[in-house]
């Protein structure tokens, strides 16, 4: 089996949401080492990763981040029924985890189900909240599911599979961030033998869902001259078919110019369409009014940095069958390794 396919099969296996990031984080470091790279962790829970070492008073020209939580859920009650009830973490969209099977953080298993809302089957889908799932855990009281360790305060994940679907495209959940998380590791390994690394650290960071704070403590902590963060851009159409597709799966890696009305640096966004036309890798330029990625976050974090968002193409992002082609992510290492020269 493909490196690539091994990887996300470790990371969603362990995965867990935004306060809850050791498993992936010791995974992720397991990794760093397999490939020579020194590490440490910050008190934040930010894992870094380096050539070399850290220096007293060094600091990075580069930090290419990633964020290694997901969305997930925090168990709020359990029914007369043995239900579990739940609060979103992160921006869950309720309708597509119908059926999945979800993971709590002690290993115990169950399928997600809702009690329906709206009058039609789309519109049900459309209209569901987080409030309208529940985990079916196989018992039939609520003391029955005590007896399994499953309590208020419990995270969960969805658990499904990652699977190749056709030659090259792989579908697996979690891909908005264990996707940029792929792209940082392809990064890393491409960079792993060069003479210039030290200038360089790789950051996997905490806490995207919950206000960001992991990029915001590693810009403070590296204070780099530049940032480069990597994570999912979603591909598709408009809901009734009428406008094209803006990023499309296939065509290379995505380098956005305009996130929630505030512009990237010209010469930040040069520096990438510039490294990308010099080495041929396709490029796709995207600008959205929302899904904030971090970049804000950073350029007003500690140090002036200037930062840019880079992206993996995604189709189906925030499901559990999103889906990525293994190339797009090899471009996006291939892109990100050469631009940090």
């Amino acid at each position: 089996m493909r490196t690539m396919i091994e990887r996300n099969q470790k990371l969603v296996a362990v995965a867990m949401p935004s306060g809850l990031e050791e498993p992936q984080r010791e995974v992720l470091k397991e990794m760093a080492h397999s490939m020579g790279y020194e590490t440490r962790v910050d008190g934040m829970g930010n894992l870094y990763c380096k050539k070399g070492g850290w220096k007293e008073g060094e600091t990075s020209k580069y930090l290419v981040g990633a964020a290694m939580d997901v969305k997930g859920l925090l168990a709020t009650r359990v029914d007369e029924k043995g239900f579990v009830k739940f609060h979103g973490i992160g921006a869950i969209e309720a309708g597509k985890l119908i059926h999945s099977r979800v993971r709590f953080e002690n290993g115990v298993k169950g399928t997600l189900n809702c009690r329906w809302s709206g009058e039609s089957d789309t519109q049900k889908l459309k209209d569901m909240s987080v409030s309208d799932l529940y985990a079916d855990l196989g018992a039939m009281t609520a003391e029955e599911v005590e007896q399994l360790g499953i309590e208020t305060g419990m995270m969960a994940v969805v658990d499904q599979p990652v699977v190749e679907l056709r030659p090259g495209y792989i579908r697996g959940p979690h891909g908005d961030h264990l996707v940029g998380c792929l792209a940082l590791l392809e990064t890393m390994d491409q960079r792993k033998d060069a003479e210039d690394t030290s200038e360089i650290t790789f950051a996997f960071l905490v806490q995207h869902h919950s206000g960001r704070n992991g990029i915001r403590t590693a810009v403070q902590q590296e204070q780099p001259e530049y940032t480069f963060l990597v994570r999912a851009a979603e591909a598709k159409t408009s809901p009734d078919g009428t406008r094209p597709v803006e990023v499309e799966v296939g065509k290379g890696p995505v380098i956005r110019f305009r996130e929630n009305l505030q512009s990237t640096e010209e010469e930040i966004c040069m520096m990438l369409t510039e490294t990308a036309k010099k080495i041929g890798i396709p490029w796709q330029a995207e600008a959205l009014n929302r899904d904030k990625s971090g970049v804000m976050e950073a350029q007003v974090s500690g140090k002036r940095t200037m930062a840019a968002f880079v992206g993996v193409p995604v189709q189906a992002i925030g499901s559990p069958t999103t889906t990525y082609r293994e190339d797009d992510v090899k471009q996006c290492g291939t892109l990100l390794a050469a631009v940090c020269r």
